[in-house]
């Protein structure tokens, strides 16, 4: 049924990328996701993934799943990056799955390519368009041990990025890290908090103004027409899947 990215598209995202996650029901599950999703109807989210490939066999032939994952993706408008026009500014999105993410998507059939490289690809064709800022969704995430951080690793390499926002550790970053002119973001897990980041232009670079992260807690008013899908998506959850096992949706183990 889609529900994150149906729900996602209700909350107004502008453009989002794949997980390893989003691989969880190999390459078969997603592309039932994203059928489901763009046959709703619903408003969607754009998404954007600049280092998938998908291999062929020895006869140059995608197995059937892989063959209905690209499908999927085409019929939905998945693209390498996408930009989007806010306020006169040109802003170019690109997306990315990092190494380590990568090795926790082994059944995901695909393949990922490497990540610098897409990502200097990515930047050569932005700055082609001549978009004013260049933003990377990362699934790479950020590590204490530096040799292994791999956002900040792609900061250091790929200069030209103006923000990083990233995913997959789960990181919730109090303070944003700078490397160079690249500020990397990361907001923690679930939907916890909401990452706000205010940059203005000075020159030819983009300065950090302001940062935060902000709670996503009871404090704040519940929106009755999200919360409605939700309990609607929960009963589809309870009646296509938990009834089989005898299980209730809010059942404790």
């Amino acid at each position: 049924d889609a529900p994150g990215l149906r729900i996602m598209g209700k909350m107004g995202y502008d453009v989002i990328t794949f997980g390893n996650h989003e691989f969880d029901f190999r390459a078969d599950g997603l592309a039932g996701s994203l059928y489901a999703a763009k046959t709703s109807g619903d408003e969607l989210p754009e998404i954007v993934a600049s280092n998938i490939i998908f291999p062929v066999d020895e006869d140059g032939n995608l197995t059937p799943s892989l063959t209905k994952l690209k499908k999927s993706m085409e019929e939905y408008g998945v693209k390498d990056y996408t930009i989007i026009e806010k306020n006169g500014l040109k802003i170019g999105v690109f997306g990315l799955m990092g190494k380590e993410a990568d090795s926790n998507a082994p059944m995901s059939e695909v393949e990922f390519t490497n990540q610098i490289k897409a990502a200097r690809n990515m930047v050569e064709v932005l700055e082609n368009e001549e978009v004013d800022l260049i933003i990377c969704l990362s699934h790479s995430g950020t590590w204490e041990d530096k040799s292994k951080s791999e956002d900040e690793i792609l900061a250091k390499k790929v200069p030209e990025i103006d923000v990083i926002i990233s995913g997959h550790t789960h990181t919730a970053l109090e303070e944003p890290i700078i490397i160079g002119n690249t500020i990397i973001a990361s907001s923690g897990r679930y939907g916890g908090n909401l990452g706000v980041i205010n940059i203005a232009k000075n020159k030819d670079k983009w300065e950090l103004k302001d940062y935060s992260l902000k709670p996503i807690d009871d404090g704040l008013p519940i929106d009755g027409e999200i919360s409605q899908i939700v309990e609607n998506y929960k009963k589809r959850v309870q009646e296509k899947y938990l009834d089989k096992f005898n299980m209730g949706f809010d059942q404790v183990l």
